[in-house]
């Protein structure tokens, strides 16, 4: 149970300084705004400037716990000293009462799952390969290790990760998911149109692949979340039409340097409902998206759609579902303006869309396989049942990972030919891209320094057959991999 307190703790902490310090931010320029948008805000700006201050701490070989600590009661000094800690007690219109029970009944039952996912022991293949794998190098490294470049959202895993490691970077994440509905439903009510504030934001926050990823240490949520927030800085004209301009585009041209997917007629399909060929889905109701479009003859909706169109530009490149996450808070809200004014039309689909995104009801529909979320794990979020077992059960490659600790020497560079844990390791893993072959680049992977060849286990007959004349000696198979010694 103490683990859980230190996470409940780290996230507690990441959103106590973010608000109070982009609270008093705004503050500080005289902005004026309603209560419910001071908040979503004040704790973006907030995280933007928390993550600046991480990562200048962390180039200065600072990244610990005690100065992160350290660091945010100074920051919560001076936030609540500049006024941070006061809220404007003005008021948007109000949520019709049968829309803000809807809303609030939905937005509690997902959230209670989203909060079982994100506190268990973290295995996503994003979070525990990728994101938190450099999280882990620099934590350990008390710096930034193996060059300057980081994303702003990695800075902030940092932060929460030096508290009490994975699942609290997770927590980071779902901060950012339980925030952006309420952004947007502050959106809908400054529209006057709070009903299509409802029902986009929850459109949005029920979607499966939004709650599969909001819940894991990935940064596609955080990027959605901070892309609204900007737009709703230019809708309250407190950014120039440049300055959102230059976000947007910077968002397109570096998201998801991922290998791509064939274009087929199939793809609305495989984005909606099968969810295995594009990673995830985004829920069958989704179908109807092509609806916003008719949100352009309302004028907040010849904001949203150009406002979608740039944040879906990555998809091009990539075609994977979650590099439509940042697009879809503007695809919702459009939906909802039109959904809206054909009266029964939004509590229906809204209802189909809740029923149908609930993880137990998504294997109805689709495909074996697919990126989801399946079961709530209070057991091991509450660990209850040891953070150990629940990984060596859940995580391929967990058990490998805990067998080089313990038997490679410390030092020595390992290549993987797959994904691979590489966040719950001390060592250097370096996972190889999908190109590589054996034994053509062999060579090439023995001359960077390899001592150590991790092979996962759909690869290995062939290099268990050769490995003699490859040069290659067989060390241990655990968890889905095989570990080769290069001679």
């Amino acid at each position: 149970m103490t683990q859980v307190l230190y996470i409940l703790f780290a996230a507690g902490l990441t959103y106590a300084v973010s608000l109070l310090m982009g609270n008093a931010l705004l503050r500080a320029v005289r902005v004026k705004l309603a209560r419910s948008e001071g908040l979503f805000l004040g704790f973006v700006l907030g995280a933007a400037c928390l993550s600046a201050i991480v990562y200048g701490l962390a180039a200065a070989g600072l990244a610990r716990k005690g100065v992160f600590l350290g660091a945010s009661v100074l920051l919560i000094a001076a936030a609540v000293l500049a006024g941070g800690h006061r809220f404007s007690t003005e008021r948007l219109p109000a949520v019709p009462k049968p829309w803000m029970i809807a809303f609030c009944a939905i937005y509690g039952l997902f959230a209670v799952f989203y909060l079982s996912v994100a506190l268990a022991p973290e295995v996503s293949l994003d979070g525990t390969t990728h994101y938190l794998a450099t999280v882990a190098r620099d934590a350990q490294a008390h710096g930034l290790a193996g060059g300057m470049a980081r994303d702003g959202v990695s800075m902030l895993f940092l932060f929460a990760f030096a508290f009490q490691k994975h699942s609290a970077a997770a927590m980071v994440e779902l901060l950012f998911l339980l925030v952006c509905p309420w952004g947007m439903l502050s959106y809908g009510r400054r529209i006057g149109n709070p009903a299509a504030g409802v029902t986009g934001a929850l459109l949005f926050f029920v979607s499966p692949i939004v709650g599969k990823t909001g819940s894991s240490a990935s940064v596609d949520v955080a990027i959605a979340c901070l892309l609204f927030a900007i737009f709703y800085l230019y809708e309250l004209r407190l950014l120039a039409p440049i300055v959102i301009l230059l976000a947007f585009a910077g968002w397109a041209m570096v998201a998801h340097p991922w290998p791509s997917a064939p274009w087929s007629a199939d793809i609305p399909f495989d984005l909606t409902i099968r969810g295995v060929r594009l990673h995830g889905l985004l829920g069958p109701m989704l179908l109807l998206s092509p609806l916003a479009l008719l949100a352009l003859r309302y004028p907040a909706g010849r904001r949203l759609v150009p406002a979608a169109l740039v944040a879906a530009l990555p998809f091009l490149v990539s075609h994977e579902t979650t590099s439509l996450i940042p697009c879809l808070p503007f695809v919702a809200l459009a939906m909802a303006l039109v959904l809206t004014a054909w009266r029964a039309m939004a509590p229906v689909v809204l209802l189909a869309h809740s029923i149908l995104s609930w993880p137990a009801f998504i294997p109805l529909y689709c495909d074996e396989g697919a990126w989801r979320l399946t079961n709530m794990e209070w057991r091991a979020a509450l660990r209850i049942e040891p953070e150990d077992n629940f990984l060596r059960r859940s995580l391929p490659g967990y058990d490998m990972a805990r067998y080089i600790d313990m038997q490679v020497p410390q030092g020595e560079a390992i290549f993987s030919l797959g994904p691979f844990p590489r966040s719950y390791v001390k060592h250097e893993v370096v996972n190889g891209p999908d190109s590589i072959a054996l034994p053509r680049d062999l060579p090439q992977i023995r001359n960077s320094g390899n001592r150590w060849l991790l092979i996962p286990a759909v690869d290995v007959f062939h290099v268990y057959l050769n490995r003699q004349e490859w040069g290659l000696t067989f060390v241990a198979a655990l968890g889905g991999y095989q570990l080769y010694r290069i001679d």
